[in-house]
């Protein structure tokens, strides 16, 4: 299997954004100077220790994850799937999920978290959550 260019890698991690993954994810986020807080999605979470720097475009969990990192770190452990999945799935819904995309909060986007509406990469891979409506 071809390796991944790292230009690739850092265009996906340059280009999307972890603040949109999170929000579609159902992650609300709140303002703390320059980063971002919520609830951690990846586990049962009642203070908010998910943190966002938007600036880096990285994230970190402070509560039970410990874990942290970028796009598609977060795509990885969203998802349960490898390294070269989450390039992929990322590839595949690169244009919806850039910062420039217009996209707003609460918004279904066609990428990352589609399981919403129906659409992109993530909505027919087996592991995609099915949300329950709010």
């Amino acid at each position: 299997m071809a390796r991944i260019p790292q230009a690739e890698l850092e265009r996906l991690k340059r280009e999307i954004s972890v603040e949109h993954l999170a929000i579609a994810r159902g992650v609300e986020l709140q303002a703390r100077g320059a980063n971002l807080i919520g609830l951690c999605p990846f586990h049962d979470d009642h203070e908010p220790s998910f943190v966002i720097t938007p600036a880096n475009n990285l994230w970190h969990c402070l509560g039970a994850c410990q874990q942290g990192g970028s796009v598609i770190d977060f795509v990885m452990k969203a998802e349960g799937v490898s390294f070269r999945h989450a390039v992929e799935l990322l590839r595949a819904d690169a244009t919806s999920l850039r910062p420039s995309s217009g996209f707003q909060q609460g918004a279904c986007i066609s990428g990352v978290g589609a399981w919403e509406q129906g659409e992109g990469a993530l909505k027919e891979h087996p592991r995609s959550p099915q949300r329950a409506p709010k």
